[in-house]
């Protein structure tokens, strides 16, 4: 496949969001050409870099068409070449699952979202130099937009909503149509022409009925089932009058205008269901059980239902023949005849209400109902899923498109709150988590983290009846959120290399990922792979990450790091280098260390360019400290040879022992003949741990002489633990003439378990003979798991000590722990293999 097929197909993949054209479409030339200029017009600068148009206008006049239309016009997407992303919200929007569908289907799969606010981030960074329509449709709610106002420059959003107040926004009001355009839409819908007769009587109707399409369309649905248009507008009127006898809305604030449209679109609603069988007319009752706004799917409806495939196929498609169901998009590229549909809202509304309507209406003319309560249909459709179950275990599911998006909504409707709680905790035959597993499975984690949302506020609003049930609950759901942070943040430099220099991943989808990266370290050392990646499109977004990073060193490194493939960037480095702020230190344990800005300059020196050591040089004499200008103009030396006796003479006037260490172990790096000054200044550290940390960052410049030396500190150390880790440090770089006096230091510990580290480390540096004496000082040991960590590592050293190891193995008092120490001992006698995984 060529480049451009594949981003053809690409492009292609991002269309299919957006819903098919309705199967009667009639033009509307107005509309679509004053929206149609808004959205090619590249001029516009709203909100950002983001232009927003919106399609205001009441329920069934025909915005969704509208916005549908434009998304598959020819101009518009070629305008937007990179595709178009589509979301319906309606009046409770699940946020994060949208999110995360946008997220996919600009091909990042391997984004695991786990807020909102990430995942509008990242989809921020994957669209920033992307030219993308981002379609939201029926927003409510100005809250529930701003997640998806994300994109560049060549970004637009298309938002359709009846009243909601966007702001910052292009507006415009869609009207009704026109008489002709209602004609025609209902002459579609025929297939046939009318007569002269019947063209007038169907003028009239749509006169009645405000010129709405959704009206439209349901009248013609009618006449094409047997009913003649006079008799048609003769119920049409005798049902508004009964309606506005009723006046059911009397309640509520309404335009007389807007009142007659809702009554007119009503009647419509009424006269065509009234047609429908008492089975039928139960099924469309059944769809109100439903959220609005979701994919009603063949392998749902047959749940839904309890019918066979077949017969929820025809179903479907009849509600669709008759204006009840809009076409939605294909289920599956593989078999594109299963389709989806999805329900006008005003449908799903009268659906609701049918469902919990009385059997028996008191009001003649009124639909009946199935009498049930919200509640108790929610636990019947529930019944309906778990008999699909294998032993009760929701995770076994299978998938039909739309349960496992909706689980918990229809448990928490249902009242049955305790099944959330037990659906987040049940385990798969894996002893992982069912749930989420099933989720990951489909590629939408984001469904897990939706439904772990929900369990949390449900939790908090028990918390007064059940206190400690509720901080039980609470503390487990934040160790799962936690969990999912970590294994989002925590991915291995070199595969995030592999991932985008293998093109796995675009450069924009790695640089997403670096967003989600709260610890400063690791985001710099992000940046530094990702660097060589980057086009100069996404260098505005790289420094606006580089920015969020919180430790000023590591923000300056980073920057460094970036402007090594982005040379105009080097004076912004040293810019940044100069607005660090004295005084933060860099060592641990310590709070009057070397300051930021030295070690910045440090980090960044053998990056800088020749042309900026001069600049970096007098950075470095602007240091407050002694110890920071040392170590500055230490770390310069390396580029700069005369700055070595600035640096020295510096050295000698830090006070700080671990200042004054630090800055000679970095001068001993670069000039071995100062390892003897670095020594000699960490011998005066008084903290022990700062001594073992400074001995361990040298140990392997130090000659034998100085190595041996090095032994004689670690009996002025108090306390056998710090001991131990200091033998721990220098024991790998020990030569063999020192490792018998480093035994005889060992069997000096008075802890079997300090003792048998130690020697466990031995035996694996130290000659032959000494393994003989080392096994000989096991015997003395009381705990065999203490033992079998010295006898583990013999054994690759000294074969007679397998059967041995294997003796106290099955002396060991837990499962668990034999298990563990096969393990160890499969690693060196692969023989053991099978009798590890069985005791396992």
């Amino acid at each position: 496949m060529s480049e451009f097929e594949a981003q053809s197909s690409q492009n292609w993949a991002i269309s299919q969001q957006m819903p098919p054209l309705p199967e009667h479409f009639v033009e509307r030339p107005e509309p679509q050409n004053r929206v149609k200029e808004q959205l090619l017009c590249e001029g516009q600068k709203v909100f950002g870099t983001l232009v927003v148009s919106a399609i205001y206008g009441l329920g069934g006049i025909g915005k969704s068409v509208l916005a549908s239309k434009l998304a598959h016009d020819d101009e518009v997407q070629m305008r937007f070449s990179d595709g178009i992303l589509w979301s319906t919200l309606g009046q409770n929007p699940d946020i994060l699952p949208l999110l995360s569908r946008w997220i996919q289907a600009l091909g990042d799969h391997d984004y695991k979202p786990t807020a909102v606010e990430a995942a509008s981030n990242h989809l921020r960074t994957l669209l920033y130099d992307k030219k993308a329509l981002l379609v939201v449709d029926d927003v409510w709610n100005p809250a529930h937009l701003e997640p998806f106002r994300v994109g560049g420059n060549g970004c637009c959003a298309l938002v359709t909503t009846r009243e909601a107040k966007i702001p910052e926004a292009h507006k415009y009001s869609l009207d009704v149509m026109s008489p002709e355009q209602a004609l025609e839409l209902m002459t579609q819908k025929l297939k046939e022409e009318l007569s002269a007769e019947d063209r007038q009587q169907a003028l009239d109707f749509a006169d009645r009925v405000g010129y709405l399409p959704l009206a439209l369309e349901l009248a013609a649905s009618q006449v094409e089932n047997g009913e003649t248009w006079s008799n048609l507008l003769a119920n049409f009127q005798s049902e508004v009058v009964r309606l506005e006898a009723l006046d059911v809305r009397s309640s509520i604030d309404m335009p007389d205008e807007a009142k007659r449209r809702h009554y007119s679109l009503t009647a419509c609603f009424n006269l065509s269901l009234q047609r429908l069988s008492p089975g039928k007319l139960s099924q469309f009752a059944w769809l109100g059980v439903l959220p609005e706004d979701v994919p009603l799917t063949q392998d749902m409806a047959t749940t839904l239902w309890k019918v066979p495939l077949k017969k929820a196929q025809d179903r479907l498609r009849e509600f669709h023949e008759k204006a009840f169901l809009l076409i939605g998009s294909a289920q599956s590229s593989s078999n594109p005849q299963r389709v989806n549909y999805r329900m006008h809202d005003l449908m799903h509304d009268l659906s609701r209400q049918l469902l919990i309507g009385p059997k028996q209406p008191e009001q003649p003319g009124t639909l009946p109902g199935l009498g049930l309560t919200f509640q108790s249909a929610h636990r019947q459709l529930l019944s309906n899923y778990q008999s699909q179950t294998q032993q009760d275990q929701w995770h076994t599911l299978p998938n039909d498109g739309y349960i496992h998006g909706y689980l918990t909504w229809h448990m928490e409707q249902a009242g049955e709150i305790q099944a959330i709680h037990k659906l987040l905790k049940a385990s798969n035959e894996s002893g992982r988590n069912g749930w989420y597993e099933a989720c990951d499975k489909l590629g939408k984690p984001a469904l897990f983290l939706n439904d772990l949302g929900r369990a949390w506020r449900l939790a908090v609003e028990n918390y007064d009846d059940a206190p400690e049930e509720t901080l039980s609950l609470l503390w487990r759901y934040a160790m799962i959120r936690a969990s999912l942070h970590s294994m989002a943040s925590n991915m291995p430099i070199t595969l995030l290399d592999a991932l985008i220099k293998h093109s796995w991943w675009s450069a924009a989808q790695g640089l997403a990922y670096i967003q989600r990266v709260p610890e400063p370290k690791r985001c710099a050392d992000y940046i530094a792979v990702i660097a060589p990646y980057l086009s100069k499109s996404l260098l505005p977004e790289a420094q606006k990450t580089i920015a969020q990073i919180k430790d000023s060193a590591y923000r300056s490194y980073a920057l460094a790091r970036l402007a090594q493939h982005f040379p105009a960037l080097w004076p912004d480095v040293l810019d940044e280098i100069k607005t660090i702020q004295d005084g933060h230190t860099i060592i641990p344990r310590h709070p009057q260390g070397f300051f930021c800005r030295a070690f910045a300059l440090k980090t960044i020196t053998p990056l800088l360019p020749d042309d900026c050591l001069f600049q970096a040089t007098k950075i470095a004499h602007q240091i407050d400290s002694k110890a920071g200008q040392a170590l500055a103009c230490t770390a310069l030396a390396i580029r700069i040879p005369n700055l070595l006796s600035q640096a020295i003479g510096l050295i000698q006037t830090i006070e700080d022992k671990i200042e004054k260490s630090y800055v000679l172990r970095l001068l001993a790096k670069q000039q071995p003949a100062f390892l003897q000054q670095a020594f000699d200044a960490i011998r005066h550290i008084t903290d022990d741990h700062e001594r073992i940390s400074a001995l361990k960052a040298i140990r392997d410049q130090l000659p034998i002489e100085l190595l041996a030396e090095s032994l004689s500190l670690v009996t002025h150390i108090k306390g056998e633990y710090i001991q131990e880790r200091t033998l721990q440090a220098l024991l790998p770089k020990l030569p063999k003439n020192l490792h018998h006096k480093v035994f005889t230091l060992i069997q000096g510990f008075q802890k079997e378990n300090s003792q048998a580290s130690l020697l466990a480390t031995l035996a694996e540096h130290c000659p032959l003979e000494l393994c003989s004496e080392i096994l000989a000082a096991t015997e003395h040991f009381q705990d065999k798991k203490v033992k079998m960590r010295v006898l583990i590592a013999l054994s690759q050293r000294l074969p007679e000590v397998l059967s041995l190891a294997l003796t106290i193995t099955q002396q060991l008092d837990y499962d668990h722990e034999q298990a563990t120490a096969l393990a160890d001992l499969s690693r060196h006698a692969p023989e053991l293999r099978p009798e590890a995984i069985r005791v396992a």
